[in-house]
């Protein structure tokens, strides 16, 4: 609400060809009217300033920190109020709005291995910073962490060698079973959004799923390296689909919902998993998704990965690895990690001999700003108010 009560400022976004603009809406009160202001970043969260600025929450781009903005009422122009690698959500504004109270998160994720039994392990990647969630595959004996830093980007790991950069702007990486080849999900906006595929070493970009009739996200290649499963929300409702290695028209796998980011094919490409209505997984075969039957679960919304047998389901929960067997037993507990680090993303080599696990550990802080009812000068803000 404004601090007059006559406006209310709701975050949303609108699907234009295929992507989703975010927007800031302004809904004027008496009139019922709406003014839209688009953003290039959807803001997380909002407080009104004064009459005319309101603070939000939102990244500079894509896989950029959460910084503080202000967006000046009616006409929606953006000027930068901090500028830091810290990553700030939720804001509230004192009466006299001269104070801000946000929180401030920071992670660390670090990287273990071990055998594929999770018996025996060590972290043979120190934690790093990361912003969100780091994602993490397999390709032959490196691996592959698509990680948040800044901007994001998928790093490539060997055992002895420092981490490198693969691919800029992209991240949810999946590999073929000879490591030759990459595909992953763009973090760019409008026609660079959606699957593309690389190299080994990220070069011979093709654009394998463009994003222009709907979303392309979690792409999961089969074993036999010759198809891609992924999720789409080109039907109005997020579901698997399947497309060619090579390219082409992908296909519906099923209609049925499936959550964002839970997918997973088995070792023998014959079945997927994936989040269904809660509190199921929903387990069928491809190519059509044969026999869909549901697998009861304890966990919430997470993480889910096929056991290397393809007897059970692997799932995060309580800061450890779970093992659902398909059979109805009861589950049983795969890790035993003490420490309180989230895990962020699982995934065994080919064969199953080994299991990496990115684990990251995240603080939280809450901080005040001061100051914030002075004016930025021009479009870019003067000194930033002092926390």
């Amino acid at each position: 609400w404004s601090p007059d009560g006559r406006v209310i400022a709701v975050p949303g976004s609108a699907q234009v060809g295929g992507s989703l603009v975010p927007q800031l809406v302004f809904v004027d009160l008496a009139s019922g009217s709406e003014q839209v202001v688009s953003l290039p970043v959807m803001p997380a969260a909002l407080a009104w300033l004064d009459a005319m600025s309101l603070v939000v929450n939102r990244s500079g781009e894509p896989g950029a920190p959460v910084q503080l903005w202000r967006v000046s009422y009616p006409d929606g122009k953006l000027s930068r109020l901090t500028n830091d690698l810290s990553n700030y959500s939720g804001a509230s504004v004192s009466a006299d709005r001269a104070m801000l109270v946000t929180a401030r998160t920071e992670r660390r994720a670090g990287l273990w291995v071990g055998d594929g039994g999770a018996a025996t392990g060590t972290e043979v990647v120190a934690p790093f910073k990361s912003d969100k969630g780091t994602y993490l595959r397999w390709a032959a004996d490196r691996l592959l962490l698509g990680v948040s830093s800044g901007h994001t980007a998928i790093m490539s790991v060997s055992p002895g060698r420092l981490p490198e950069e693969l691919i800029s702007n992209g991240d949810d990486p999946s590999t073929t079973s000879d490591a030759k080849m990459v595909v992953f999900r763009s973090t760019e906006t409008g026609d660079r959004a959606g699957l593309w595929r690389t190299d080994a070493d990220g070069r011979q970009a093709f654009h394998l799923v463009p994003a222009i009739t709907g979303s392309a996200s979690s792409p999961h290649i089969t074993p036999d390296d010759r198809y891609v499963v992924f999720l789409s929300n080109r039907t109005g409702v997020q579901s698997p689909w399947m497309v060619s290695i090579d390219g082409g028209e992908p296909q519906q796998v099923t209609k049925m919902f499936a959550a964002a980011s839970m997918l997973d094919i088995s070792a023998d490409g014959k079945s997927i998993v994936f989040q269904g209505v809660e509190p199921h997984w929903t387990v069928c075969d491809l190519p059509a998704c044969a026999a869909p039957r549901n697998v009861s679960h304890v966990a919430g919304p997470g993480l889910e990965r096929w056991m290397p047998d393809g007897r059970g389901i692997a799932y995060s929960f309580e800061r450890n690895l779970w093992v659902q067997p398909l059979d109805g037993t009861r589950p049983r507990q795969l890790t035993h990690f003490t420490d309180g680090r989230l895990i962020d993303d699982f995934a065994w080599s080919r064969g199953g001999k080994r299991l990496a696990i990115a684990r990251a550990a995240v603080t939280n802080d809450i901080i005040l700003f001061r100051g914030l009812s002075r004016k930025p000068q021009g479009p870019e803000p003067g000194r930033a108010p002092e926390p």
